[in-house]
């Protein structure tokens, strides 16, 4: 005759989780195999996809050649002051080496005569200001 569950010895026949009664490793599921039909190549870009990116490339070309001009303006821009500090430091620097007495205007504005330290201090930086803006 059949106890019903839950009876004392029904309950000595459940099996607990122990090392000795594991399951089974789990089984790595098989390999894909492969299919007899080849992958299908990549589907070509629509004419929507082609007019976008021509329109992205157009504008893309248009910010380069903007970029381009804007550099190309700046860098006549620094030229032109260049060439204007050459020209200032070189009339500065004749008028230094002269030898003739060099007249200035103060903070207060009032006139004075240039000092020989101060004319050689002058003609140092003129020197230097030809050496860099003159090339």
């Amino acid at each position: 005759m059949k106890q019903p569950p839950g009876t004392p010895q029904a309950v000595d026949k459940v099996l607990y989780p122990s090392p000795a009664n594991e399951l089974p490793a789990p089984v790595a599921p098989a390999a894909p195999v492969a299919s007899p039909m080849p992958a299908s190549p990549a589907p070509e870009p629509s004419a929507k996809e082609d007019a976008e990116n021509a329109a992205h490339d157009k504008a893309l070309e248009a910010q380069r050649k903007a970029d381009e001009a804007e550099r190309k303006k700046q860098e006549d821009l620094q030229a032109k002051a260049r060439q204007e500090n050459c020209q200032r430091a070189r009339a500065a620097q004749a008028s230094l080496q002269s030898g003739g007495l060099v007249t200035y205007v103060n903070e207060k504005g009032e006139r004075g005569i240039m000092t020989e330290e101060r004319r050689q201090a002058d003609l140092q930086r003129a020197q230097k200001i030809v050496k860099d803006n003159c090339k």
